[in-house]
């Protein structure tokens, strides 16, 4: 995934949650997803997730929801801890409520299992 265009995705769904501040969580995650010691939890792992998510947003009950797990669902990687979503889920929380994202969308996110009950386990 490009940056660039990740960034405008990141854009078109931040618009929607009604954030003040899109650039630097998106800069972050970036930074994050492109650690050296990642093999599998990169960038391209969040794009092939997002593509999926658009061949089955129609059938979901809560697309935003689970587009933001997609974004932040391995942010936190460290190959020798069993925390990692759960670490992930903490960071997402503390970062959409610190932009403003609405009470409902980050407490909806904040639930571990969001992406996994829509059917994107990957």
């Amino acid at each position: 995934m490009q940056s660039a265009i990740g960034y405008q995705r990141w854009q078109s769904i931040w618009r929607v949650v009604s954030a003040t501040d899109d650039q630097t969580i998106f800069q972050d995650l970036v930074a994050r997803y492109a650690e050296p010691h990642r093999a599998y939890h990169t960038l391209e792992h969040i794009d092939e997730c997002l593509t999926h998510l658009d061949t089955v947003r129609h059938s979901l009950a809560g697309p935003l929801e689970v587009e933001l797990a997609i974004w932040f669902h391995d942010a936190i990687y460290d190959s020798r801890r069993h925390d990692n979503e759960e670490q992930s889920a903490l960071l997402a929380a503390a970062q959409l409520a610190a932009t403003g994202v609405a009470a409902e969308v980050a407490v909806s996110y904040t639930h571990l299992d969001v992406y996994k009950r829509q059917g994107l386990n990957r």
